[in-house]
């Protein structure tokens, strides 16, 4: 989001409870986790299809791939001009699954939103 000092960082909370019936879902709850952005800037390492002797590199959007990146790269600089240091994350899934359990070519990421590319 974008408030008066900047951009923030906010993610959507909800308790993960087993279901029962009656019982109702977790209350999701926004929460700011990070304000004061200048920059939030993600880039996504893997390959452009899914063979496996294919070659990786660095992209700035993940679209219409038949799996997930390998690597997530965040960079972060805040209003004051401090800037973190790189956090690189590997992801511990690597398809974007559908309904019905296939590969779904219509899921991506773009700038850390997935995306529905219909």
């Amino acid at each position: 989001g974008r408030g008066e000092q900047g951009s923030y960082l906010q993610v959507e909370m909800q308790p993960f409870f087993p279901q029962g019936e009656g019982e109702e879902q977790g209350v999701e709850k926004p929460v700011i986790i990070l304000r004061k952005i200048q920059r939030l800037q993600f880039a996504y390492f893997g390959s452009d299809n899914a063979a496996k002797n294919s070659d990786s590199s660095w992209q700035n959007d993940w679209l219409e791939k038949e799996s997930l990146p390998k690597l997530v790269s965040i960079d972060i600089e805040l209003v004051n001009g401090e800037v973190w240091p790189q956090l690189v994350v590997a992801l511990k899934v690597d398809k974007a699954f559908g309904e019905r359990g296939k590969p779904d070519p219509s899921f991506g990421i773009v700038n850390g939103t997935f995306v529905n590319i219909d």
